[in-house]
């Protein structure tokens, strides 16, 4: 991603439909974006920076599409990002949602898809 940490006015970046394996973190610095559509990639829960690695700001996103990719897993790190509002992460291989998950951070959370996956339970996520 050569400088697209230039791109400071970017409000959606649609890279769907590629074989990206990794989220570059430069993305995170980006002050306005707010979509970012990454369905039908290689995708998994090692792709998305998290800890030190990340901007100390919560990223802006409002919207992020991942789904078509090959989480085992709800990344931990998307957690932490409040602003959220719509987390698609359906037909992933995600088959039990982690009691450890702090998915309760995502107070701004409306629209939650988890379709298509291989859940057996879904009441941790539903009582938190």
């Amino acid at each position: 991603s050569p400088h697209i940490e230039r791109l400071r006015g970017l409000l959606e970046l649609d890279v769907s439909h590629n074989k990206i394996s990794e989220i570059p973190i430069e993305l995170f610095s980006l002050p306005q974006l707010r979509t970012l559509t990454l369905h039908h990639n290689n995708l998994d829960t090692h792709s998305i920076p998290q800890g030190k690695e990340l901007p100390s700001s919560v990223p802006s996103i409002s919207c992020i599409d991942l789904s078509n990719n090959k989480f085992e897993d709800i990344p931990t790190a998307i957690c932490s990002w409040t602003n959220l509002q719509e987390l698609n992460i359906a037909n992933n291989k995600i088959n039990n949602i982690r009691d450890d998950l702090p998915i309760a951070k995502l107070q701004n959370l409306l629209i939650l898809d988890l379709s298509y996956n291989c859940l057996t339970r879904f009441t941790t996520i539903a009582s938190r």
